[in-house]
């Protein structure tokens, strides 16, 4: 699973994910032994990053067919990228796989694929969204210029989503993203922080002029 957090500005994105890792032990149970991984891939050629939410091994497959593409044209890669994710638009773990109760899995299930970068043709930053489900069905593809890109956010209150708004509008920056991604970990269940939520914030800071990385350890422990 993976939180993340980010704001889109034409000019600038800053986006930020957690790094810690659940996989089936044994006897199938999905559960968290301190292992790390890179829930946001760069691929620097593109000036480009990828969110990747739901089974680590949509991050693996994901970073495999990006890394090797033959493309620097950022609309055109988002386009492939959705041809590429088709075959597992409808791939999701069932309660019995996530080992907790049917509630808790509905807000676990899916997979969502983000990617945000700068385009040099266009002079813009944007972001593509991929996800499964219905939901998912409705937005597959779509390209957004300005806002906030949001995972595990549905426990947020009316006043917090009014804050993201705001904060979503005003000039993005690495404070707002970190602040946010705290937030987020507050409001994780006891379920959702079983199963690989926490450990350390990477974060990308994408403009014209680059992309710049940052690891945070330790941050959630912190918050």
């Amino acid at each position: 699973m993976t939180l993340f957090c980010g704001f889109l500005a034409p000019e600038r994105v800053v986006i930020g994910a957690d790094t810690q890792a659940s996989e089936p032990d044994e006897t199938g149970r999905l559960c968290v032994d301190g292992r790390h991984v890179s829930k946001l891939v760069t691929v620097p050629h593109l000036h480009a990053v990828v969110v990747c939410r739901g089974a680590v091994e949509m991050a693996r497959v994901v970073q495999s067919a990006l890394l090797n593409i033959g493309s620097d044209d950022l609309e055109l890669v988002a386009t492939g990228l959705g041809i590429f994710l088709e075959p597992y638009r409808d791939m999701k773990p069932s309660p019995e796989d996530l080992a907790i109760d049917p509630e808790g899995a509905e807000a676990l299930a899916g997979w969502n694929v983000l990617l945000v970068g700068y385009d040099p043709k266009l002079e813009v930053c944007g972001a593509w969204l991929f996800a499964s489900g219905e939901h998912g069905a409705k937005i597959w593809g779509q390209r957004f210029q300005r806002g906030p890109l949001l995972g595990s956010s549905d426990q947020l209150s009316d006043a917090e989503t009014v804050l993201v708004t705001r904060l979503a509008h005003s000039e993005p920056s690495i404070d707002s993203v970190t602040a946010i991604a705290a937030l987020q970990y507050e409001k994780l269940t006891d379920d959702q922080r079983r199963i690989g939520f926490g450990g350390h914030l990477t974060i990308a800071d994408i403009d014209a002029t680059g992309i710049r990385l940052e690891l945070r350890r330790d941050f959630f422990a912190e918050a």
